[in-house]
């Protein structure tokens, strides 16, 4: 089984994978760009089973915003609603204004459903 799947969409790289951190675990969700000639990641999702958050540039400076479980039990379909719904604001937030303006918004979000199924089959059933 991969242990990380790779979606290019709009201009951007997905990496679906599961991590285990610490003592938390669950799908997570990495953005990559290309910022300069060099790959940055630029936004991140952690959908983990404890301690869900995202991250504004998390090579930079890692802007981290938790999710609550009780408000947001789904954290899954939450992340990839603002992934389909939101990229480019996102990135706007993030710092990267130039890339935001080049990305392809409607091709990342008839890529959802393939996101969906990495992380489907990624996760431990």
């Amino acid at each position: 089984m991969a242990h990380e799947i790779s979606i290019q969409a709009g201009g951007l790289n997905f990496i679906i994978e599961y991590r285990n951190f610490g003592k938390d675990r669950g799908p997570a969700i990495r953005v990559y760009a290309d910022i300069k000639n060099q790959t940055t990641q630029v936004l991140r999702f952690d959908c983990f089973e404890n301690d869900p958050h995202y991250h504004y540039d998390p090579d930079g400076k890692n802007e981290m915003h938790h999710l609550s479980l009780k408000d947001t039990p789904d954290t899954v379909a939450w992340s990839l609603e603002q992934i389909r719904s939101r990229t480019v604001e996102m990135l706007q937030k993030a710092g990267y204004n130039e890339k935001a303006d080049q990305i392809n918004s409607e091709e990342i979000a008839n890529s959802i459903n393939a996101m969906a199924h990495a992380i489907s089959s990624l996760t431990p059933h």
